[in-house]
């Protein structure tokens, strides 16, 4: 084995393409790496505007207080409310100066504030901030002053371990195992027309030492390509020397909770269950080529297991005995607990035994898979009296192979199109989840407003009972309950309904409580006609249309995104936040039919 291992691999090494490889790797990091940091600033912008609008929600609550207490003067719980918020105040001005100068490394004063805001939800006074997105971010805060670490670019990296992930997740991908794959095939099919497993029979080599032998050298590139694909990706960190970023917390969703998993997990992750795939397709690929199968049809005898192990994963969820969860699927099952390493474990002893397994292959003197399937592609052409030039084109096709590589193409984009639609699918739970926590966002601010609101109506509602008892008239009436009060309710019935909602997420019916929730059941006939627009009138038209024909819309978005409500009409930041989720979340992914109308709705022409 040796003897084969030693000749096969100064063959590849004398190959003027292998030197492509680390080219490539390289060329391609740097392109990255100058595009990241030409586009970095999105985290940090992200944060100056949550403080800065937590700075303005105090600096209200405050301004109100004061103007109560120098009136009324305030209750003992609302003084310390005040007290509290004032505190508050302190500590979000730190943040936002440190923000607006680019220094990041606010975890301590956050720490501070989350600290001061839980001892504020305990007076009793209006809560301006989601309690649950707290819980996550101050466990977050927590983890980057444990590890001394800063908040850093996540969407946009390029020069902290986070950068090293993204890389990761490319060199390490689907694709590039699929086209190790093919390569290790085509170099297969090239030697043995060759005639280089003949040369090794001719000296006497077993086929157990041939075969093995030959599958060597391709593991051994295997290894060295993910050694140098990791040494490549982790020299940005270790040159700036952020390295420590490794311990960076990452959100993942899973179901309805947010838990953070740090950056090294992807980091041992990825490599190493890239690797074990991509041996186990090998070993597969190397099992079927002794049986003398050909290249189109190895392809499609390896494919096959992969999508049907892909769709297992899709609709029964994760299965450790399932190796597709090497590649995809396997944040929200894997990384979060550390349960990971025993899968691995699992995967590897699972590579071994196959391994073993080959040994029987390999020393069987069976050399030909012979089957139906490729003997009626010899079978001598017979010219029938009609159709004789149709005949011969179908025999000559079958016999060039042309009639399998059609068929793998079309399974191949039917694959893709379920791959990249399950995908979307996939993401539901995580926009589900984001979309309810911005209307719940929406709804803190307006009870913010709504409660303030409230206490000055009791403020003029108290400033009237002391003029009427000084001048002792009885003829004025003062209502037994703050109107407010039933909008503060109503508000908080709605939170709390999507906080129910929630608990809901996967379930079956869930878009149909949704849409009940999220939908307005009034129509926009009964509003005034100043609060009508191309938005509001081709949203209800559209609705209509998808009831009548029996169309399952898009279970996210019900609205019909016009220029109206387009983001670059936006007028600063937070409307463009607002407008551009508007937009994402009302994109029409599913595969639905699409019936096209001719609408005229107050003089305006349009089609949906």
């Amino acid at each position: 084995m040796k003897e084969v291992t030693s000749f096969v691999m100064k063959g590849n090494l004398k190959s003027k393409y292998i030197l492509l490889v680390p080219i490539i790797l390289i060329v391609f990091m740097v392109t990255l790496l100058t595009i990241n940091s030409q586009q970095s600033g999105a985290t940090s912008q992200e944060l100056q505007d949550t403080f800065d609008h937590r700075k303005e929600t105090v600096n209200f609550l405050i301004g109100n207080l004061l103007n109560k207490k120098s009136h009324l003067g305030l209750p003992e719980e609302q003084q310390i409310a005040l007290d509290s918020l004032l505190v508050q105040e302190e500590y979000l001005k730190d943040i936002t100066t440190k923000l607006g100068i680019g220094d990041l490394n606010i975890s301590t004063e956050n720490l501070a504030y989350l600290k001061e805001y839980n001892l504020y939800e305990n007076y009793d006074f209006i809560n301006y901030n989601n309690t649950k997105l707290l819980e996550v971010e101050q466990l977050k805060a927590a983890t980057l002053q444990r590890h001394d670490l800063t908040y850093t670019e996540q969407e946009t990296p390029y020069n902290t371990a986070l950068f090293s992930k993204q890389l990761f997740q490319i060199v390490f991908s689907p694709f590039t195992a699929f086209l190790f794959l093919l390569i290790f095939i085509y170099k297969l099919i090239s030697d043995d027309q060759n005639r280089t497993f003949e040369f090794f029979k001719v000296i006497s080599l077993s086929n157990i030492t041939v075969y093995y032998g030959y599958l060597m050298p391709f593991l051994i590139l295997l290894l060295t390509y993910t050694i140098l694909a990791s040494f490549l990706s982790l020299l940005p960190p270790i040159v700036t020397g952020n390295l420590g970023m490794i311990h960076y917390p990452i959100e993942v969703v899973i179901d309805t909770d947010t838990l953070l998993v740090p950056v090294w997990k992807w980091l041992l992750y990825l490599p190493i269950g890239w690797g074990i795939f991509v041996s186990l397709m090998l070993v597969l690929a190397i099992c079927l080529f002794k049986y003398r199968i050909s290249f189109s049809f190895l392809i499609a005898i390896i494919a096959f297991p992969i999508v049907i192990a892909y769709i297992w994963s899709v609709h029964f969820g994760f299965h450790a005995v399932n190796p597709i969860h090497l590649i995809v699927l396997y944040e929200k099952q894997l990384l979060d607990p550390n349960r990971f390493i025993t899968y691995l474990v699992g995967m590897l002893i699972l590579l071994i035994i196959c391994f073993a397994a080959c040994y029987p292959v390999f020393k069987s003197k069976r050399t030909v898979l012979r089957t139906s399937f490729f003997s009626h592609a010899r079978k001598r052409y017979v010219p029938k009296p009609k159709w004789k030039l149709l005949q011969f084109e179908q025999i000559k096709k079958k016999r060039k192979g042309h009639v399998i590589f059609t068929f793998i193409m079309l399974v191949g984009i039917i694959g893709g199109t379920f791959v990249v639609v399950n995908q979307a699918f996939q993401k539901l739970p995580t926009i589900y989840l984001d979309v309810i926590e911005d209307f719940q966002n929406i709804l803190i601010d307006q009870q913010v407003q709504w409660k303030v609101i409230e206490e000055e109506f009791d403020l003029e509602a108290e400033k009237m009972k002391s003029s009427s008892e000084e001048s002792k008239d009885k003829s004025t009436e003062f209502p037994e309950e703050n109107p407010y009060s039933i909008m503060i309710k109503d508000i908080e019935n709605k939170y709390n309904n999507l906080e129910g909602l929630k608990d809901e997420i996967g379930s079956i019916d869930f878009s149909k409580k949704y849409r009940e929730i999220m939908e307005s059941s009034q129509s926009y006939k009964e509003l005034d006609p100043s609060m009508w627009n191309v938005t509001v009138m081709a949203s209800e038209e559209q609705q209509r249309i998808l009831d009548e024909k029996n169309i399952t819309p898009w279970p996210i978005g019900y609205q019909w995104i016009s220029h109206f409500n387009d983001p670059s009409y936006a007028v600063d930041s937070v409307h463009y936040n607002l407008m551009k989720s508007s937009q994402e979340r009302n994109t029409k992914l599913k595969c639905t039919p699409i019936v096209r109308h001719n609408l005229t709705i107050g003089g305006v022409f349009f089609y949906v």
